[in-house]
């Protein structure tokens, strides 16, 4: 009987748009649309979750839905029929397994959480950056991001200037949380 989790922290640009070559450095599509694999034998279906999971022509199946990496570790427990004792703030995700996928995520650049910052709701996704400021895509229909939606109409504004100020706030919870963390190491 196998059990297996294959994933990646984030992806990388290649130069396929806009001409840029990233690594951590941006949240465009390209670097925070990563899979993650879980093999489990014993795992027979998503019955959960039967309006998210499409089967391959080998019969395999995908669960699709927005996920987090803050996510993976419960998600791992379940997978192994484990349980988080100490549901400490570190261990604040929900498991792939047991819950709906976000409505929303923060996303921030891994090499510059300060100057680079979005959040993604379905297919939407608001992003700020020091270089060309605040910007709002639709994922689904414009996969390259090139097309800003957010100066189109005074509404569309509004809804990149909310989404980005609840993704700055989640930023400095997070970078707080973080910086408590790193102070008592020692009590991990």
């Amino acid at each position: 009987y196998q059990r297996r989790v294959h994933g990646a922290d984030h992806g990388e640009e290649f130069g396929e748009n806009r001409n840029m070559y990233s690594h951590g450095a941006g949240i465009y599509q390209e670097e925070v649309h990563v899979p993650m694999i879980l093999i489990n034998d014993k795992l027979k279906s998503w019955t959960k979750f039967k309006d998210q999971v499409y089967k391959d022509d080998q019969g395999r199946q995908f669960l699709s839905g927005l996920r987090t990496h803050v996510d993976i570790t419960p998600t791992i427990a379940d997978f192994i029929g484990a349980s988080i004792v100490n549901r400490s703030i570190l261990h604040q995700g929900k498991s792939f397994l047991t819950s709906d996928p976000h409505q929303c995520v923060p996303l921030y650049a891994m090499h510059a959480p300060d100057a680079v910052y979005g959040r993604i709701c379905g297919s939407i996704k608001a992003m700020n950056d020091d270089m060309q400021g605040p910007r709002l895509y639709n994922v689904s229909s414009d996969h390259t991001e090139d097309n800003d939606l957010s100066q189109l109409t005074p509404k569309n504004k509004i809804l990149t200037q909310n989404m980005l100020k609840k993704s700055d706030d989640e930023r400095q919870w997070s970078v707080a949380v973080w910086e408590q963390v790193l102070r008592n190491l020692d009590k991990y």
